[in-house]
C-alpha cells in the first residue's frame, strides 16, 4: 500500500536549500516531531545524515488523529512502511510517544534540526515549538509544516497557523525568520 508523499510536494526544496550545510558533518542530531510514512526521515538519512554520530529522532503516535482522520488510513500499514524506509539505517530511533513526553525530557541544547509536523492543532504546535526551543542549538533551526493547512476549511484554533505566530511572537527576538513564509516557515535560532 502506497501512502501520499507530502514530504515530496511541500517540504524536499526547504529541506534541500536549508539542510545541506549539515551534510555529512559529524555529530549531527535532528528530531522530527510527526514522522507519518518515513519520507521525511528517509531522506534526512540518506541525504544528510551521513556524517560520524550523526542522528535522527522521530516522534509519532501513528495512529488516526483530526487532521487524517477522513483519509480512513490502516495505521498498522503506515507504521509498516515507516520501518520499511527506515530499517537499514543504525542511526535513527522512533519514539512511539506523544511529542510533549518526548520534549519534557529531552536534552537541552541538542538538536541542531527539529522538524514540527505533528498535531495541526494550534495549542499543540504552540505546545511543541516551545518545548522544541530548549533542546535546539542556538544557530540551530527549526522548521514548522503545514503553515498554511486548513486555513480556509477549519477554525483558526485547528490549524497550525496560529500556533506558529504565536511561537514567533514569543521568541521574535531570539530567532531570525530564514525563509519566505510558504506553507512552511523556518526559523533560526540566535539566542536562547
Amino acid at each position: 500500500m502506497s501512502f501520499p508523499n507530502w514530504f515530496e510536494v511541500t517540504a524536499k526544496d526547504n529541506f534541500n536549500e536549508y539542510l545541506l550545510k549539515y551534510k555529512g558533518e559529524p555529530g549531527v542530531k535532528m528530531l522530527q516531531l510527526g514522522s507519518f510514512a518515513g519520507d521525511a526521515s528517509a531522506w534526512l538519512l540518506e541525504n544528510i545524515l551521513i556524517g560520524e554520530n550523526s542522528h535522527l529522532d522521530d516522534v509519532d503516535l501513528l495512529i488516526e488523529n483530526f487532521e487524517l482522520r477522513h483519509f480512513n488510513f490502516d495505521w498498522e500499514q503506515v507504521r509498516a512502511t515507516y520501518l520499511s524506509k527506515t530499517k537499514q539505517y543504525s542511526n535513527v530511533t522512533f519514539h512511539n510517544e506523544t511529542t510533549i513526553n518526548f520534549l519534557k525530557k529531552a536534552p537541552n541544547d541538542y538538536y541542531d534540526f527539529i522538524y514540527v509536523d505533528a498535531s495541526h492543532d494550534a495549542v499543540d504546535v504552540l505546545i511543541d515549538g516551545e518545548l522544541s526551543w530548549m533542546s535546539l542549538k542556538v544557530g540551530g533551526i527549526i522548521a514548522f509544516d503545514d503553515y498554511t493547512w486548513g486555513v480556509e476549511d477549519f477554525n483558526n484554533l485547528r490549524t497550525p497557523k496560529r500556533g506558529v505566530e504565536t511561537f514567533h511572537q514569543r521568541r521574535h527576538n531570539k530567532l531570525t525568520l530564514i525563509n519566505k513564509p510558504t506553507n512552511q516557515i523556518w526559523l533560526k535560532k540566535e539566542s536562547n
